[in-house]
C-alpha cells in the first residue's frame, strides 16, 4: 500500500513539473534567462550582484560629505570672483561719488 501511494504522489510531482513551462501559456516565450544556460546565468546573476554592490557604495560614497577637490576649487573660484566684483563696485562707488558724503 504505501508504495503504491508513494508512486501516485512521485508521478503528480513529475507530470507537474514536465507540463508546467514557469507558469507561461505554450507558445510563448518564458522569461529570458530560461534561454541561457546554467554557466551563462550564474554568470549574469554574479555580475547582477557585483552591480548592485557598486550601486549600494556609490550612493554611500555621495551621502557621506568626502572632500571634493573639484568642488572646493569651484566654490573658491566662485568666492573670488565675488569678493573681486564687490572691490570693484566699491571702487566705482567712491569715483563716482567724488567724496562726497552727501548727495549735493
Amino acid at each position: 500500500e504505501s508504495s503504491s501511494s508513494l508512486d501516485g504522489k512521485a508521478s503528480l510531482s513529475g507530470s507537474s513539473s514536465s507540463s508546467s513551462s514557469g507558469g507561461a501559456p505554450r507558445g510563448q516565450r518564458g522569461p529570458r534567462w530560461q534561454d541561457l544556460t546554467h554557466g551563462e546565468a550564474q554568470r549574469l546573476q554574479e555580475m547582477y550582484m557585483r552591480k548592485r554592490m557598486l550601486d549600494r557604495k556609490i550612493h554611500w560614497m555621495k551621502m557621506q560629505d568626502l572632500p571634493n577637490p573639484q568642488k572646493e576649487a569651484k566654490m573658491t573660484m566662485r568666492r573670488k570672483k565675488q569678493e573681486e566684483e564687490q572691490v570693484r563696485r566699491e571702487a566705482q562707488e567712491a569715483e563716482a561719488g567724488g567724496g562726497q558724503m552727501y548727495p549735493p
